[in-house]
């Protein structure tokens, strides 16, 4: 079983699959635009250049694979590197006009690396539609990363919150032209799995007219020693309570319910502070109140002192497809006050067991269950050390290996078919 696993950018979950796969005994080919390879030489010159730092970030992006034959392949480097670059320095139209080149570039050069040789091809949306074409050409079988809910139930949602909160409308990175849905939706036809991430992901597929037998039902792991489970020491007089949120800093994650609702903590407990950690997009740092502590983004590996210094977790996202950062809050020990909207009915967070959960726009709920968990210390532990016992069932093996029976089973379908109509 020769698998092709193509991702774009750092995300975990193709990575973890391809460790998985690897592990499984099946061929892998990654493809990245920044990795490490054995053939980099970790102890020649140039790499001693790059730095310490930056040889572990780069060994960060790269599965283990440790079968022989296995290829680490880097594609669009250079544009990849522009647009980190760019990032870093804050150069917003900059980094989105190499993001979308570094897509164009980094699909077309994985769709010249497949072949009748491959088995399955998995990609990540919005840059693939090369890849998924010339895949389907060759009769690989063709899955698709789609990590948020569809793009029209998310353009709907958006459109709502920008007429609501017009001062947050331009940190809505996520409202898209009619004509970035149409490429999304060709994607979507391209594909013959989709990965769903939850029931409520896959939801809005099936309402707009994915056919659900091409859903692959996978929720995204955590990994429970990178985010390991520390108990709570009693919080100290000299240590402010601390709320905290972790992602993408715009209205789509529900800012202003959130800020609104701490508007409503702070009149039971003045000193609290919310601390936001993530990239923020449009003017929306102008408009936080001056309770509000922010970080930019931080590697993955650097998110846990984030997690450990914090009483509660509060994500009130209105849109998305498997949240991660909530689950590794769990898994640090930290009772959550999630969104309804996040997960749906069968996420990882149990209303009154691991957290607390709600409609996004409850502020006054919102508020409550915050206030409670800041006051009683023994509910906030008891509810920090289920979230993070939950967390352990939410393995980045049960991810991995659900895709690859899935997929495998589609095979062996579509094979005895093909056999059965020679």
């Amino acid at each position: 079983m020769h698998w092709v696993i193509a991702n774009p950018g750092s995300i975990p979950e193709l990575l973890r699959l391809a460790e998985h796969l690897d592990s499984s005994g099946d061929r892998v080919t990654y493809i990245t635009p920044l990795g490490w390879t054995a053939r980099a030489g970790e102890q020649g010159p140039g790499a001693r250049m790059l730095g310490k730092g930056i040889r572990e970030g780069l060994r960060r992006r790269t599965p283990a694979l440790t079968r022989p034959g296995q290829r680490v392949r880097r594609r669009a480097t250079a544009l990849e590197l522009g647009y980190l670059l760019a990032r870093r320095l804050g150069l917003t139209s900059l980094r989105e006009v190499l993001l979308s080149r570094r897509n164009v570039a980094f699909d077309r050069a994985v769709s010249r690396c497949l072949n009748q040789d491959v088995d399955a091809l998995v990609v990540r949306s919005t840059a693939c539609i090369r890849s998924l074409r010339r895949a389907r050409a060759l009769g690989v079988l063709t899955v698709l990363d789609a990590p948020i809910m569809h793009q029209r139930s998310l353009s709907d949602l958006l459109a709502r919150e920008a007429a609501a909160f017009p001062s947050l409308s331009d940190s809505l990175v996520d409202l898209k032209a009619e004509a970035v849905a149409e490429s999304l939706d060709r994607e979507l036809d391209q594909a013959d799995i989709i990965i769903a991430l939850s029931n409520a992901h896959a939801h809005s597929f099936v309402e707009n007219g994915v056919d659900s037998t091409r859903l692959l039902l996978a929720p995204l792991g955590v990994d429970t020693e990178l985010f390991a489970f520390r108990p709570r020491p009693s919080r100290v007089a000299e240590h402010p309570p601390q709320v905290l949120f972790v992602g993408q800093i715009t209205q789509r994650k529900g800012l202003a319910y959130l800020i609104n609702a701490m508007d409503l903590v702070r009149q039971a407990q003045p000193d609290v502070i919310l601390k936001l950690v993530g990239s923020a997009h449009g003017d929306i740092l102008s408009q936080l109140p001056p309770y509000v502590v922010w970080h930019d983004a931080v590697a993955r590996e650097h998110l846990a002192a984030h997690y450990h210094q914090a009483d509660v977790f509060a994500f009130l996202s209105l849109a998305e497809g498997f949240a991660q950062t909530p689950l590794e809050a769990m898994a640090c020990g930290l009772p959550v006050v999630m969104s309804r909207q996040a997960y749906g009915p069968d996420g990882p967070v149990r209303d009154g067991v691991e957290g607390f959960v709600l409609d996004a726009r409850d502020v006054g709920g919102v508020a409550a269950k915050i206030v409670q968990l800041l006051a009683d210390e023994a509910t906030r532990q008891g509810m920090g050390a289920a979230a993070a016992s939950r967390a352990r069932e939410f393995t980045w093996e049960r991810f991995a290996g659900k895709v690859r029976r899935d997929v495998l089973t589609v095979l062996a379908k579509r094979r005895s078919t093909s056999h059965g109509t020679r």
